[in-house]
């Protein structure tokens, strides 16, 4: 009976300094790549987000990678960061509209989510000079060839320039 305890107690210890030993490699390894570990929960920072955008779509190509983008901007806004309309531009590229109304600018981007340009990242800012952004399929959005009447009273938009 001894003897099997002394089996057990030496296996478990080969098993736990098995396993201190894979940590170890792979903590050298990893300080010796330079890659460093990221948890699967912690989102990427708004600069790799924008470079993924840019590689992958690009201004003229707005689909996943580009809402990607808005939302992390959100993210970030939500978090205490504020952004200027000319960030918002470096980051989102020029708009696709941009609807001017009571001394306020707003830009529409529209960008593909389930069809071809179907959704829409409206940028404003708010009454507290803080750029808010808004997210709507485009088919709520007034049509600018439309009179005020047909428009719900909303003014028409303008190209962007």
């Amino acid at each position: 009976m001894q003897n099997t305890s002394k089996r057990l107690v030496f296996g478990l210890r080969c098993l736990v300094y098995g396993a201190v030993a894979v940590v170890v490699i792979a903590g050298v390894i990893l300080l010796c790549t330079g890659k460093s570990w990221r948890s699967p929960y912690e989102a990427p920072s708004l600069d790799e987000v924008h470079q993924r955008y840019l590689t992958e779509e690009g201004h003229q190509r707005r689909g996943a990678r580009f809402e990607q983008l808005a939302l992390t901007i959100d993210r970030e806004r939500l978090r205490g960061r504020s952004f200027s309309m000319s960030e918002i531009r470096g980051y989102l590229g020029p708009p696709d509209r941009v609807v001017r109304a009571g001394g306020q600018e707003s830009l529409q981007y529209y960008y593909d989510r389930s069809g071809a340009k179907d959704s829409v990242v409206i940028v404003t800012i708010d009454e507290e000079q803080k750029v808010v952004l808004g997210y709507a399929a485009r088919s709520w959005l007034p049509n600018p060839d439309d009179g005020p009447e047909r428009n719900n009273g909303l003014p028409p938009t303008s190209p962007a320039r």
